[in-house]
């Protein structure tokens, strides 16, 4: 079926490709040529129209966007060695040839077309275009040259041990870094554009022989049905192409490390790049990765086990504390002990809200500090989240607005999600469920909230793998890098449902 429908959307671009038989072309004449350019690219202050003439009587037109361009390497590989050559060797305008403009320019990848519109998204996208007169081909010279990012590590996704680097906002220079990682022939790059307006460059990103064909098949098929203006960042493609669009669970994953891209794919995931985003996608993104980082695999085994037990237990107390809370307070008093109950009803003394609208409050206030940290400048963010929170929080309880176990609860509730930046908006919305749920129904409500959330997460997909996988196996070499994970010479095979050709990754000390 994925194949299917992968070779009409083939069809499709084969009936695209012979209308450019009818398309509109290069005249051998440059004024012409000159005169269609302009038509088609609106006067922008941008665009340079150079025009050549060499002493052999040769005439040029130079077509480029100025601050796109490498003008070193313009003036001095192309307009000079065209120079050079015309003084040295003297050729009638009749008998220039474009192997011979080749030959004399020494630059590698030149292309050469005679459609107006591929002359004019590679003159959009960083190419100087060389018309010659008498040739009804120009000459397509990739040289490139804006200014770019450097490569430094990434501020979302630190880490103490392991690689350092992130990617930037240049697509070439992502796709080096995959490709130091893994120097492998059959590692695949392909190339689409998308965005009617933007027409931005994407490359998929996979291991041949590794990657599962029918997960490829799938993206692809998404990625063909995408019809938009504009892809200004790879979280345009994350949102139209996952899986359960209301879902607040992430089906996609995201990341700026090309350590971690490079560790996917070898496990037979797909990677997306953007030209413009420093952030890749992969593909398919099961809920174990939320517990995994990159360090886990950069130090030792017992370690990465306790970290990720600490990440599953501080996703189940930041969604379940402020519910369960609000459940024994307001529901269930025979269950606190007796001291603690004392100390509950001290603590209320004056206070004039109920226990759901304190914490409901408490997490909204949090809420908006966290965001508004995140909005400010980094060090007046900083200052002000720790500072708000502090006076805010001393300030409520002296004034008896909030009682101060609350603010205990929403504290441990905070510390706990910051683990789990990446899922905030899912933490939220099960954390007000859960909240809402203990008050009116006690405990009874806090269970079905927390079998609600598990059986909406084993009902999600993402590229036709389930969302669970391999959460609760009975099989060993299924469960070795989920809740723990297992050391190196045990970890033996790939994820199955990844990867069907290629299953073993390590011979070392097994099969």
């Amino acid at each position: 079926m994925f194949k299917d429908l992968w070779c009409k959307r083939k069809k499709g671009k084969r009936k695209k490709n012979s209308k450019n038989k009818n398309a509109a072309k290069i005249s051998s004449n440059l004024s012409e040529n000159k005169n269609t350019i302009k038509n088609i690219i609106k006067q922008t202050i941008d665009i340079v129209y150079y025009e050549l003439t060499t002493s052999d009587g040769q005439e040029f037109l130079f077509v480029y966007f100025d601050d796109m361009i490498n003008k070193e390497i313009l003036d001095r590989d192309v307009i000079g060695a065209l120079i050079s050559s015309a003084k040295a060797h003297s050729i009638a305008p009749s008998e220039i040839t474009t192997q011979h403009l080749k030959a004399t320019i020494h630059f590698t990848n030149i292309k050469e077309s005679n459609v107006v519109d591929d002359i004019v998204k590679k003159a959009l996208a960083g190419d100087v275009i060389i018309f010659a007169e008498g040739l009804d081909y120009a000459l397509c010279l990739p040289s490139q040259g804006w200014q770019q990012r450097g490569i430094i590590e990434p501020e979302s996704e630190i880490i103490t041990k392991g690689p350092r680097e992130g990617f930037v906002e240049t697509l070439k220079t992502n796709r080096s870094m995959v490709r130091r990682k893994i120097q492998n022939p059959n590692l695949i790059f392909e190339s689409l554009n998308l965005g009617k307006q933007t027409n931005s460059t994407i490359n998929l990103v996979y291991l041949d022989g590794v990657s599962n064909d029918k997960i490829l098949d799938e993206l692809k098929t998404r990625l063909g049905k995408i019809d938009i203006d504009a892809i200004i960042d790879s979280g345009y493609i994350e949102e139209l192409i996952r899986d359960e669009q209301l879902s607040p669970f992430n089906t996609v994953g995201y990341t700026e490390r090309p350590d971690v891209v490079a560790a996917k794919i070898l496990e037979g995931r797909i990677a997306i790049l953007c030209d413009g985003s420093p952030i890749a996608l992969t593909v398919p993104f099961l809920f174990v990765e939320n517990l995994q980082a990159n360090e886990d695999y950069y130090s030792g085994f017992m370690m990465a086990s306790i970290n990720r037990v600490i990440r599953f237990s501080s996703f189940l107390l930041t969604v379940f504390i402020p519910g369960m809370y609000v459940a024994i307070v307001t529901n269930h008093h025979e269950l606190i002990p007796s001291k603690l109950l004392f100390s509950f009803i001290a603590s209320r003394v004056g206070v004039p809200f109920p226990t759901i609208v304190e914490v409901l409050a408490m997490i909204f206030v949090f809420e908006l500090l966290r965001e508004s940290g995140l909005r400010l400048p980094k060090g007046l963010g900083q200052t002000v989240s720790i500072v708000g929170a502090l006076v805010l929080g001393q300030a409520a309880v002296e004034a008896k607005f909030i009682s101060a176990p609350v603010v205990i609860v929403i504290a441990i509730t905070a510390i706990t999600s910051f683990i789990f930046y990446h899922m905030n908006s899912v933490m939220v919305i099960s954390r007000l469920m859960v909240t809402v749920l203990g008050a009116m129904f006690g405990l009874y409500g806090v269970t079905v909230g927390l079998i609600g959330i598990f059986l909406h997460m084993y009902s999600l997909q993402s590229f036709g793998i389930p969302y669970m996988s391999y959460i609760g196996s009975l099989k060993g070499q299924e469960v070795k890098d989920t809740l723990v994970r297992a050391p190196w010479w045990y970890m033996h095979l790939r994820p199955r449902l990844l990867s069907k050709k290629n299953h073993i990754r390590n011979r070392h000390g097994g099969k």
